[in-house]
């Protein structure tokens, strides 16, 4: 009697627990998509479709000890997300410039290709107020390739360099009286930190290719981007954009040879809400 009524228990309990893993399971399911639900309504997305004009100057000392200046023009696309706890931010650009010596008759192109992504943490969003304050990591990946036809041999010089570095962002919202807008002024520097780097040697015939792989002090980077950001008209959730940015890079083969990159934008974005 005994043993079936231990069966009968048995069964019983076989019957109810996976009704209630089940239950539970779905409980925590729809726990998840509620809090999924929540976190993309606080969330803001944009396609960031932008085009500038650039001025460039480099001097590359394995080649030549002249400076080279030029201007250009540069397109972009990105992605830019915000919420009240991150600022998530992606971009590739591609910049092209006609240069010529600082002592004239020189000239050539300069092709640069950069893409990144920055992931940034908001530090005062329990504070109610204008000001923003951002820090994070950003990954940077960056290209840049010479062509000057009169050096021969040494004609064609390129700079590849993958890193890893930090971010800081700082945005002011505030309305201005003129135009009855909230206007967003902000100002973002970048600054990598450790990160590898392909460029040919000094001896160009053969090809031959250095790999370098180094922290910040033998290869620097640095970039810096001021802006701001304004609707486009009244109940248009699309923004406009004017910014500036300036970055420089600067990396030493040896005590003789170095080469210096600088560029300057002036770009036009247009943002595209995305949600």
């Amino acid at each position: 009697m005994k043993t079936i009524k231990h069966c009968v228990l048995f069964l019983l309990l076989m019957t109810i627990l996976p009704s209630l893993s089940q239950g539970q399971i779905k409980q925590k399911w729809n726990n998840y998509k509620d809090k999924r639900q929540v976190k993309k309504s606080e969330q803001t997305s944009y396609l960031v479709l932008e085009t500038g004009v650039t001025y460039s100057n480099n001097q590359d000392l394995s080649t030549s000890n002249q400076i080279y200046n030029g201007a250009g023009l540069g397109l972009s696309i990105g992605k830019f997300k915000e919420s009240p706890k991150v600022i998530k931010d992606s971009e590739t650009i591609g910049v092209v410039n006609n240069f010529i010596s600082s002592q004239g008759g020189v000239s050539g192109f300069d092709w640069t290709v950069t893409s990144n992504y920055g992931h940034l943490f908001i530090l005062n969003r329990e504070a109610e107020q204008n000001w923003r304050v951002a820090v994070g990591p950003k990954v940077d990946a960056l290209g840049q390739v010479r062509l000057i036809p009169s050096l021969s041999n040494s004609s064609i010089h390129w700079d590849a360099m993958f890193s890893l570095g930090a971010a800081a962002r700082v945005d002011r919202t505030i309305r201005l009286p003129l135009i009855k807008k909230e206007v967003s002024f902000y100002g973002e520097a970048h600054l990598p930190l450790v990160g590898y780097l392909n460029r040919p040697s000094y001896a160009i015939p053969g090809w031959e290719i250095e790999h370098t792989f180094g922290f910040i002090g033998r290869m620097n980077r640095l970039e810096t981007e001021f802006g701001l950001i304004m609707p486009i008209r009244k109940n248009n959730p699309n923004l406009f954009r004017i910014s500036y940015n300036w970055d420089v890079f600067n990396y030493r083969d040896n005590d003789i040879y170095k080469v210096t990159t600088g560029h300057h934008a002036l770009s036009f974005a247009l943002l595209v809400n995305l949600r």
